[in-house]
């Protein structure tokens, strides 16, 4: 059934390994790109991280600049980012 499962599950539901540094900013050492994403979106809201004047971007912290490398970047992009912390499961 485990297997099944892991078979079906594609796209933004693939599970994935995370990073060292990923699975300490977040806790989990894995995860969908779905479930990261929302985590994300999650802490940047929480955190306040959401430019004021334009909300589609968002200004990094020291947590996250030292995670994704970057001071600013347009949330939905944030992906792009997170990809090199996403290692296959069976690497």
């Amino acid at each position: 059934k485990e297997k099944a499962a892991k078979k079906s599950a594609g796209g933004l539901q693939k599970p994935y390994k995370c990073s060292a540094q990923l699975a300490s900013f977040i806790g989990e050492k894995q995860i969908s790109r779905a479930a990261l994403t929302s985590k994300m979106w999650a802490y940047f809201k929480s955190n306040e991280l959401m430019d004021p004047e334009n909300k589609r971007w968002v200004i990094a912290d020291d947590k996250l600049k030292a995670l994704l490398g970057v001071d600013r970047f347009q949330g939905f992009t944030v992906s792009k980012y997170l990809s090199p912390h996403l290692l296959p499961l069976d690497a």
